[in-house]
């Protein structure tokens, strides 16, 4: 059991992969109050740790479309391989968003090249998510949209301001590019 000096709350560590954690108010208090938080899953194999990736990147596409987060051939969605850390697995150039499935993902590399797939992959995509894999390797996944609200905030050209809780999260960690004209 863990404690934390001035929190009410206790929880413990020895859980097993896949149980769920028990949050319990200090009994010092009298009345125990338990809730639980999903555990991430674990995989016997490499391979089932694979197609699970998989299936939540084309549920994610998937849910990006029914929101209306998805615009021609702009955004892209990526996860990184869990048996070769350095390649990640992309949407494929052109596809729409609500229409692709496991079979049209791509395993690209950092320099870009399609090591799994057919299709050609987005340049743009390539380019913003393998710096991101790259500089982040504790990442397993990368997305980003061009949303309407998106769009229309990023043509006055100025920085987030840290007004919300949202927006504090970005507070100097993102930056305008005023000269810049696409990729």
């Amino acid at each position: 059991m863990v404690y934390s000096e001035g929190s009410r709350f206790s929880f413990t560590e020895d859980v097993k992969p896949g149980e769920k954690i028990k949050l319990r108010h200090s009994a010092e208090e009298g009345n125990l109050v338990t809730f639980s938080l999903p555990r991430p899953p674990t995989f016997a194999t490499v391979e089932a740790e694979r197609l699970h990736r998989k299936q939540r990147l084309v549920a994610a596409f998937r849910v990006f479309s029914k929101l209306g987060l998805d615009e021609g051939i702009a955004g892209h969605l990526t996860c990184r391989d869990p048996e070769h850390p350095e390649l990640f697995w992309v949407n494929p150039f052109g596809k729409y968003f609500g229409c692709i499935t496991i079979k049209d993902l791509l395993l690209v590399d950092h320099k870009g090249t399609v090591v799994y797939g057919t299709s050609p992959v987005n340049a743009a995509a390539f380019v913003i998510h393998s710096k991101i894999h790259e500089a982040h390797p504790e990442a397993v996944a990368a997305c980003h949209s061009h949303s309407l609200h998106g769009k229309a905030f990023s043509s006055l050209g100025k920085e987030l301001l840290p007004l919300t809780q949202d927006a504090c999260m970005f507070y100097n960690h993102h930056a305008v590019f005023p000269n810049f004209g696409g990729v």
